[in-house]
């Protein structure tokens, strides 16, 4: 008996399904009616009130109306275009003078600097040690020996050379220009 009753419920379960699904079905065939119905209405308007009947005579002077004012459109786009192209290319041309010009220029420059380096460096050569002036070159530098050693202490003294003692001792420095290029930079850096 129990059976009896799972087995009825089951049935009316399926029974609720197969209506709810009908009447769904039904309800979406109304909305497709009444869809098909507005866009048989609209098309048996719009095609009534736009469709003129036009002569063979009419449609060919309608054609060439329509071409003329097509040919009319083309020639000024045309005109439009060729203007905006000669613009374009005179512009273009202007820029390439202007970049040419800078380029011309930076060269200039380039070969002024590379000159100058060149007079630089045999201005140098005059100076450099060759073969046939080493022997007095090195007469010279023995004659006249440079010493690059000095210390300064707290006070700014320069005490020049290997002799100065440790602890500052020692005789300062009075020789010239370097002495005060070095005092002048201890300064300005305190």
């Amino acid at each position: 008996r129990l059976h009896n009753n799972y087995k009825y419920a089951h049935i009316l379960i399926v029974i609720y399904i197969v209506t709810a699904s009908l009447c769904n079905n039904r309800l979406q065939m109304r909305s497709l009616r009444q869809y098909f119905r507005e866009e048989v209405l609209r098309l048996n308007v719009t095609t009534t009130a736009d469709h003129i009947v036009l002569t063979p005579e009419q449609e060919e002077a309608e054609f060439a109306r329509c071409m003329q004012e097509n040919e009319a459109w083309n020639k000024k786009i045309a005109d439009e275009r060729n203007e905006r192209l000669l613009k374009e290319r005179e512009r273009q041309a202007a820029e390439i003078r202007e970049r040419l010009e800078a380029a011309r220029v930076r060269e200039e420059e380039r070969m002024e600097r590379i000159e100058e380096i060149v007079r630089r460096e045999k201005e140098l050569a005059k100076t450099f040690i060759t073969h046939e002036n080493l022997e007095t070159a090195i007469e010279q530098a023995l004659a006249n020996p440079v010493d690059y050693n000095f210390s300064i202490d707290l006070q700014g003294n320069i005490y020049r050379g290997r002799t100065t003692l440790p602890g500052g001792k020692g005789t300062p420095a009075t020789s010239g220009v370097q002495d005060t290029e070095v005092q002048q930079t201890i300064e300005a850096s305190n």
